[in-house]
């Protein structure tokens, strides 16, 4: 951990730090904790070695992101991104009763979402079946209300569904028109989740101006659908107010607050 890194956590609302769980003690995961809104958001495929190999492929790797896991939900909230591949979505089931058992007096949410692939990857590796399709459905269906406690809003689940079997997204996003993302370095993305289209860089003029106008997609965020989604579904109508506030980064009354005003302006088409 960069010396000094804990005390920049506290100052916002919700304060989110994002690890694997592999390099972080559980004593330090305790005191980070103690810090007024912090949230842990932690990348774990599953709860069985096989479904997290490919995040941890040595063992004692996995102990200690299961371990930490332990340790998180037991002091902050937590939403744990878990990226389905053919490993992970066949014990996705386990993973859930897993979290329920873990779940303590703090939100724990389970946000699953497809491989992305990147300039030259192979994505017929990490592709999804039909066989793989049904554990989603089930869970969006007749096994919800058993894991309602830790899964994603109905309508995310849907929409996941509908990805994988289009193998697209297939509605315009908002996420660039709301955040702000910067790189190492000063630069200013135009959206975190990828693309190469950028602002500038925040060195290069303190009057740094950035335009939200957009509509629909450029062609890189045809094949995204990333735990973002949620905020988008929500901007878009199609998820509630106690919906969102259930995921650990948005449980902040004024955030909420906030939220609810771009989502007026959206619904306005106000830039």
């Amino acid at each position: 951990m960069i010396p000094g890194f804990s005390d920049f956590l506290g100052l916002g609302r919700i304060n989110i730090l994002m690890t694997n769980g592999t390099n972080i003690s559980s004593k330090l995961i305790r005191e980070i904790a103690m810090k007024p809104g912090v949230v842990f958001e932690l990348s774990i495929d599953g709860c069985t070695y096989e479904s997290n190999y490919l995040r941890t492929p040595v063992n004692a790797q996995f102990e200690k992101a299961m371990a930490s896991l332990k340790v998180a939900s037991s002091t902050a909230p937590v939403q744990v991104n878990c990226v389905l591949t053919p490993g992970s979505i066949t014990s996705l089931e386990k993973f859930c009763d897993h979290l329920i058992m873990l779940k303590d007096r703090y939100p724990l949410k389970l946000i699953p979402f497809p491989v992305r692939p990147f300039r030259g990857m192979s994505i017929s590796r990490f592709k999804l079946g039909k066989s793989d399709l049904k554990v989603i459905e089930r869970l969006s269906t007749e096994d919800y209300e058993q894991y309602r406690e830790i899964l994603p809003p109905k309508a995310y689940l849907r929409g996941l569904i509908e990805f994988i079997k289009n193998g697209k997204q297939g509605h315009a996003c908002h996420i660039p028109k709301l955040s702000l993302f910067i790189r190492a370095g000063g630069t200013v993305l135009w959206c975190g989740c990828g693309g190469s289209r950028t602002y500038g860089n925040i060195d290069d003029s303190l009057q740094l101006r950035f335009t939200r106008q957009f509509e629909g997609y450029e062609p890189c965020c045809a094949d995204c659908y990333t735990p973002y989604e949620i905020l988008n579904l929500y901007l878009s109508g199609q998820i509630t107010d106690l919906e969102l506030m259930e995921i650990p980064a948005y449980c902040d009354t004024m955030v909420m607050e906030y939220l609810r005003e771009v989502r007026r302006r959206v619904e306005q088409d106000v830039p």
